[in-house]
């Protein structure tokens, strides 16, 4: 299905990297948003907190969000 034809791709293109001389130490599917939301920062941190605790969870292994965070909030959550 699409997800053999992806890592199929993936090994393709990791396998050119280094054929190309390119050292490769790690590789992983991501996935990245077509569009960003820029939130007021009231809402950002909230949505922080909120990714941050699903990523605590046991069952969740990533946490994916299109939320275009400052430099700014991201220090200030970092601080909390």
């Amino acid at each position: 299905g699409a997800a053999n034809r992806t890592e199929a791709v993936s090994i393709a293109v990791r396998q050119k990297l280094i054929d190309s001389g390119v050292s490769v130490s790690d590789a992983e599917k991501i996935q990245r948003p077509k569009a960003t939301v820029q939130a007021d920062p009231a809402e950002a941190m909230r949505a922080l907190r909120l990714i941050e605790k699903l990523e605590d969870l046991d069952d969740v292994q990533k946490v994916y969000s299109n939320l275009d965070l400052s430099d700014e909030l991201a220090a200030q959550f970092a601080n909390e």
